[in-house]
């Protein structure tokens, strides 16, 4: 297996360089895609439903971040947004 599986480091290039969440971003992407496919409506109802609910399990994702790596990843959410890349 890959080094950084088991080392603890932040990872801050690859998708991570412009979201610190890139796998919810993924989901959402998706998500649209499949209700603009097959022109459902009832879908985009879901997404809003699981928005809220993945909002809030990347805050707590978030605050487990930083106890880990406490000021290193501090310092990269205010560089980086969360799911949005932030305009310089």
């Amino acid at each position: 297996m890959r080094k950084a599986f088991f080392d603890k480091t932040l990872l801050i290039s690859g998708p991570f360089k412009y979201v610190r969440h890139p796998m919810y971003v993924a989901i959402y992407v998706m998500m649209a895609g499949v209700g603009l496919l097959f022109f459902s409506y009832p879908w985009f109802l879901i997404m809003l439903f699981f928005m809220p609910i993945w909002y809030f399990n990347c805050r707590i994702e978030e605050k487990q971040m930083t106890a880990i790596h406490g000021e290193k990843y501090t310092e990269y959410r205010k560089r980086i947004g969360m799911f949005f890349p932030k305009l310089k």
